[in-house]
């Protein structure tokens, strides 16, 4: 069960003030007539089409629309006798003003409630037309209580049709009458309220019980304000007060009228009993806008909570025309203030009241509400709260709501699928800098490596020099655990080679400030290309399975003790270089182009017995004649012992 927010017809209509009606849908073939909520009914009064037959043009359109009953094949009318075929309209709530009106009774079974395409249907209606000028406009009836013309038939109401259809969650409605000098529409939702409107839950609650003048309250004090001080409305307080939506005006005492006149500029006009304004003083009125406040609580408990009604001027900004006011013509109209003198048992505050009170009632529970109304403005949306049956209550989403939560929506796919992207790609950089079992070209602080590696663990990854790096930085992992990072040739620390090395300078066995990269068994190189170390390339990783060097005391990637003295891995065996000095060292040259040259290891016994290649060992002959010395040491140091017998 959703509840029914229902769209006003978007017309302003009346001659005794601009209202915003709703629309009925009558008849087999149906006739719309547009017509305003009544507080104080249960049944459908129109306009009959005799009400128009010798009366101004533009009758029909003016006063709504009319019902002719004849043309539809599924009303039932009903008729006390040959003679008697009109009937009184019941005006029992407003008996004590005099309201009267006549004309044919009978029961629609097509009624729809609603604009077309939006419209409800419902149980079969009694309608109630009337040949007077009064009512200007016609009504349906909001209260649950069955309708009857005679005592043996009864005829659900609007909202009896509704709640016991299951249409609606509750036999609930909410209705403001809305505000022409703001442009904001009526507003008549059932099941529930609309606090884009109204807070209900922050207005006054009171119980009420059905009958005639269902709707009571206490008015406590009614407060003018005028632009150099407030007024107290003169007159005894509190005083009971019926919400009667049928009522155009405001009735109060007469000394209570004359506060308003003052504050207002009203002159009381006695034959036909209105209160009029010149145009001066109404453009006075625009301009100071004197607001009335009037303070409302229940009528039976005088200890119970207030609430504020606030009135601004435009409320009370009104012209009347024909019929009204003695007005012969349609052009002619006369400003009148929506107030009227009624004694003690005709205190109503009527429709102008309803423009700024939203009024809510509730049948379940006999409780009915009433809180400042909201001017929204015409384009406004709602923000619906159901009604349930059982007390409690369910809001709802406004279309602004909607259309946010639509957007967050798409944002939240948007940012899910830009984060599944940026995991993904920074899976595929981790993979560039993961070695599981073979080396990718690449280059790593300066030196190129390439070929297969045996033993590498999966996870490690070699980090690149922050001064000569060709690779970003966020590609590559910043911190390594100790037991799977790789450690790199950097001064007085140790480090071992699977297999040859190579070095990218011609120029000397050793070139200064260099670094030795790992080579994969299928591209060893000969001892003249031992190492090449860049100022750069200090503290570059090197992989965990060359270590257990000193009787396997040293863990796979371990970091292992500073020497006393340097020393270096090359080939099968480490070289230590502890009486030559680095500064006789060649300069770093450019990396030329790899190609492998030999599958097999270089052993100490091929460099004495002479089975290499001249060419292979050519370039360490190729040396300065003072690099002599510093290259004797090398090959003493190559032929010493191996440790943890490595050949």
């Amino acid at each position: 069960m959703s509840v029914l927010n229902l769209n006003p017809s978007y017309e302003w209509q009346g001659n005794d003030g601009n209202w915003s009606t709703f629309t009925l849908r009558l008849g087999t073939i149906p006739q719309p007539v547009h017509v305003l909520p009544s507080t104080s009914g249960s049944t459908i009064l129109v306009v009959d089409p005799q009400g128009c037959e010798s009366a101004f043009t533009k009758c029909d359109d003016l006063r709504g629309s009319t019902f002719n009953q004849n043309a539809s094949s599924t009303f039932h009318r009903i008729i006390q006798s040959e003679q008697q075929t009109a009937f009184n309209v019941s005006f029992d709530s407003e008996k004590s003003l005099e309201y009267t009106a006549l004309g044919p009774v009978g029961v629609e079974d097509k009624v729809l409630l609603g604009n077309e395409g939006a419209s409800r249907p419902l149980d079969p209606q009694v309608i109630h037309s009337y040949y007077d000028y009064f009512p200007f406009l016609g009504f349906f009836g909001l209260e649950q209580q069955n309708s009857s013309v005679f005592a043996n038939e009864t005829y659900r109401s609007i909202l009896g049709s509704l709640s016991n259809s299951s249409n609606i969650p509750s036999a609930y409605w909410a209705y403001t009458a809305g505000s022409h000098w703001t442009e904001t529409w009526a507003s008549l939702t059932f099941g529930g309220y609309d606090k884009a409107r109204g807070d209900i839950s922050k207005g006054l609650e009171t119980d009420f019980s059905e009958g005639t003048q269902t709707f009571q309250v206490s008015i406590k004090g009614i407060t003018l304000q005028r632009p150099s001080k407030n007024v107290t409305a003169a007159g005894s307080f509190p005083v009971t007060s019926f919400l009667d939506s049928v009522v155009p005006e405001i009735w109060l005492a007469e000394d209570t009228c004359d506060t308003f006149a003052d504050v207002y500029g009203l002159e009381w006009n006695e034959e036909h009993e209105m209160y009029f304004m010149n145009e001066s003083q109404h453009v006075a009125n625009l301009y100071t806008d004197p607001k009335v406040t009037f303070t409302i609580m229940s009528n039976s408990d005088a200890a119970a909570k207030t609430v504020d009604i606030v009135l601004p001027y435009g409320a009370f900004d009104t012209v009347a025309s024909y019929p009204l006011a003695g007005i012969q013509n349609l052009t002619d109209r006369q400003r009148y203030f929506p107030l009227k003198r009624g004694s003690p048992k005709q205190q109503y505050l009527g429709r102008t009241f309803l423009q700024s009170a939203y009024m809510a009632a509730d049948y379940d529970r006999q409780k009915f509400y009433l809180t400042q109304a909201s001017y929204p403005g015409s384009q406004a949306s709602s923000n619906i709260v159901k009604i349930n049956r059982t007390g409690s209550s369910s809001q709802g989403l406004s279309t602004g709501a909607i259309a946010g939560i639509a957007v967050g929506a798409a944002a939240i796919v948007a940012l899910a699928g830009a984060a599944i992207f940026w995991f993904r790609r920074k899976k595929k950089q981790n993979k560039r800098t993961h070695y599981s079992g073979s080396f990718r070209a690449s280059s790593i602080g300066g030196t190129t490596m390439d070929g297969t590696h045996e033993g590498m663990l999966s996870q490690e990854y070699f980090k690149p020099d922050g001064h000569n790096s060709e690779l970003p930085e966020d590609q590559f992992k910043q911190e390594l655990d100790a037991i799977t990072t790789a450690r790199g040739f950097v001064r007085h620390h140790r480090a071992e080679l699977s297999g040859s090395v190579r070095r990218t300078s011609q120029q000397s066995g050793l070139s200064r400030d260099s670094a030795v990269s790992p080579m994969g068994d299928r591209g060893r190189r000969p001892v003249s290309h031992l190492m090449q170390q860049s100022p750069a390339s200090f503290g570059q990783p090197s992989p965990p399975h060359l270590s257990h060097r000193n009787s396997g005391q040293s863990s796979p990637g371990a970091p292992s003790p500073p020497m006393t003295e340097s020393q270096y891995w090359g080939l099968s065996g480490p070289f230590e270089l502890s009486a030559i000095s680095r500064e006789h060292a060649s300069p770093v040259l450019p990396d030329p182009a790899i190609e492998p040259i030999r599958s097999e290891p270089i052993t100490i016994s091929d460099l004495d017995s002479g089975t290499v290649d001249s060419a292979v060992v050519a370039p360490l002959s190729v040396q300065r004649a003072e690099d002599t010395a510093y290259n004797e040491q090398l090959r003493a140091n190559m032929r010493g012992p191996v440790p943890d017998g490595r050949s």
